[in-house]
């Protein structure tokens, strides 16, 4: 017969098996769980969960930081937008003036030729005038100008000159009247003597005295008439096709 003492042990294991029963039943852990096979797993899993939080925070801070570069890029895109409006704005503007140009250019091309033609003829209208206040000078080269001439006035030097190398009679050398008589002035130092402009005060006398330039053959002194620089150039260029011209007519 089982005693008192055996019958309330047993009672007490099945009210602690009972008890361990509830306990499993609701979820809870006893003593006797922990025993290195589940204790861990609620560790693991937290540490998973901690980790998957970080990946999170992780994806949170790439996507804020791509909505940041995606606003600036609408705001860079907004100003490209902007800039090429006024880039077409501008190039519309610049067809719009080539056409007007274009349109304009037959025009302006008239009004050019007509004043080129108008300038040249300004240039040719000087320079007949400038021969045509020349027409009374005369060019005199080969006059020596020396230390023994300086006392002597250049008009007396021409007198004496044309009266001797010329053969001008002396009365009608002293008729001739010469509104001004001078030496060219020159830049540049020269062994040459400098040219004499002497301008009669009457055109009958230069041209009396061009008749009797024959004299000077042969002499080292020249005389030419004073024609502008431009003329000058003209007469040197066609002067080669002059004297061919001469002589051609000599001998046939």
């Amino acid at each position: 017969m089982p005693t008192e003492e055996d019958l309330a042990q047993n009672k007490q294991r099945k009210d602690k098996a009972s008890s361990q029963k509830r306990l499993r039943k609701n979820g809870s852990q006893t003593d006797e769980e922990f025993d290195g096979r589940h204790c861990c797993e609620p560790s693991a899993k937290l540490l998973e969960m901690d980790d998957k939080l970080d990946e999170l925070l992780t994806l949170f801070g790439e996507i804020e930081s791509l909505k940041t570069r995606l606003t600036n890029l609408e705001e860079e895109n907004k100003h490209l937008k902007e800039a090429a409006n006024l880039t077409e704005q501008d190039i519309s503007a610049l067809k719009a003036t080539q056409v007007y140009l274009g349109a304009n250019m037959e025009k302006n091309a008239e009004v050019f030729n007509s004043l080129e033609k108008e300038v040249l003829l300004l240039k040719r209208r000087n320079r007949r005038l400038e021969a045509y206040t020349r027409r009374e000078s005369i060019r005199i080269f080969n006059v020596k100008e020396d230390e023994a001439a300086l006392d002597v006035s250049t008009e007396s030097l021409v007198r004496d000159m044309l009266q001797d190398k010329m053969k001008i009679p002396e009365e009608d050398m002293k008729s001739i009247h010469f509104e001004r008589v001078h030496r060219i002035v020159t830049c540049k130092p020269s062994s040459k003597p400098r040219p004499i402009i002497a301008k009669f005060s009457f055109y009958q006398d230069k041209e009396f005295l061009w008749s009797f330039v024959k004299n000077l053959k042969g002499s080292a002194m020249g005389i030419t008439i004073d024609f502008p620089k431009e003329i000058d150039e003209i007469h040197q260029k066609l002067y080669p096709f002059f004297k061919n011209a001469k002589q051609a007519k000599q001998t046939s």
